[in-house]
């Protein structure tokens, strides 16, 4: 668990990074930052046999927010 609090911190700073480069129009790297956080994410649900049930909402959200925001990139391209 404390290899998936280090993944998730690191998902965050991610993601705050993906919505800075987002609000100045640099949406390569708002996609590249948000790919950052789901693998993150991922990380740490690759740590365990199966990924414990406070988990799942967390790895969920970043996986919604990635998916959004590559969705947003490609229609800014």
């Amino acid at each position: 668990m404390m290899n998936c609090l280090r993944n998730y911190n690191d998902a965050v700073d991610y993601l705050n990074r993906s919505n800075d480069f987002y609000k100045s129009a640099d949406y390569k790297n708002t996609s590249l930052y948000s790919s950052l956080a789901v693998h993150e994410s991922l990380s740490c649900n690759h740590g365990f046999n199966e990924v414990p049930s406070q988990l799942k909402p967390l790895s969920e959200v970043v996986q919604e927010f990635s998916n959004l925001s590559a969705r947003i990139v490609d229609n800014l391209k």
